[in-house]
Order: C-alpha cells, then structure tokens, then sequence
C-alpha cells in the first residue's frame, strides 16, 4: 500500500492503474487498497486467466475514460462557436451539435440517435421527393465543401429558412 501511495503522489505517473496483488482478503485490506488509489485488487493464489482478464478490463476502462475525456474536450471547443455546428454521421445520426445549434432547432441536448432529419426537419425519414436535395447524401457524393438554404421547424413549428455551410470530413 505505500508504493501505491508513493506512485499515486507522483504527478508523472498518477494516472498509472496499479492492480495489487495479495493475500490479504478481507473487506478492510482491499478499502484501503482502494483508498491507496489502486484500481483493482487480486487475491493470491489467483489462476493467470483471472489476473489477465483484470489488466485487459483495466486497459479497456482507462480508453474510455481517455475517449470521454477527448469527446469532451471536443465537445468544449465547438460549444465555443457562436454559429451553429453539427457533425452528422453517414447514417443521419448526430455525432456533435454545438449549443448554438441544439438553440437553433429547439433542442435542450443531443441524445446518441437523434438524427439530422429529426432535428431539423422534424420528420421520421431522410429527405426524399422529386424537388427536395438531401445536403448529407449530395456532400458525400461531391466530397467538396457546399451551401444549402433548407427550411426547417423551429420549436413553434414555424417554418424557417436557413443557409448551411456543409464541408465532409474525410478520413
């Protein structure tokens, strides 16, 4: 428990998950090994399988924690546009949407399956018809930077007109 402590007091190596291995077993040994500030405890004996199922659970929470931390920087840095911005996924799903978008179609925040159609059309399908341009499907297939004026609902359903900006992010 004191190299956990000493480890976890140095800033260069903090964020380190330290898993401890043990024969102590009891309730009060692995709260205070908690408390040292490891991540996980092991009690000896302990067969290979369980201890390297532990560090792959451990690896796989510390990249999640790392992509939360990265989608919320991100998440930050567009909330920083005055303009409206969204990043809209090949399925029509909503990837990103800035507060300044999300206050422009009426919306308090942005659930992982909203779509482009829902929130800015209020409709139940990708765009269709004879006269009507779907902005995602044409900027696909361009591959170019592209404006579209597009009427929308706002939260009064009122019908508004808008122009967008559109640019494909290529990998």
């Amino acid at each position: 428990l004191k190299l956990c402590r000493s480890l976890k007091a140095s800033e260069k190596i903090r964020a380190v998950p330290v898993i401890i291995a043990s024969r102590l077993s009891g309730i009060q040994d692995k709260e205070n090994a908690f408390q040292a500030g490891c991540y996980d405890v092991i009690t000896k004996p302990y067969a290979s399988s369980e201890l390297r199922a532990r560090i792959n659970n451990c690896l796989l929470n510390q990249k999640h924690i790392k992509s939360l931390e990265q989608r919320n920087f991100l998440q930050k840095i567009i909330d920083g546009v005055n303009d409206g911005l969204m990043v809209i996924n090949r399925d029509y799903t909503i990837a990103y949407a800035n507060k300044a978008a999300l206050d422009t179609y009426g919306h308090k925040r942005l659930e992982p399956t909203m779509t482009c159609y829902e929130v800015l059309y209020a409709q139940n399908a990708p765009c269709s018809g004879k006269d009507v341009v779907c902005p995602l499907k044409k900027l696909i297939k361009s591959k170019t930077f592209e404006k579209f004026e597009h009427t929308y609902r706002d939260s009064n359903n009122r019908n508004r007109l808008i122009e967008t900006s559109c640019s494909p992010i290529v990998d």
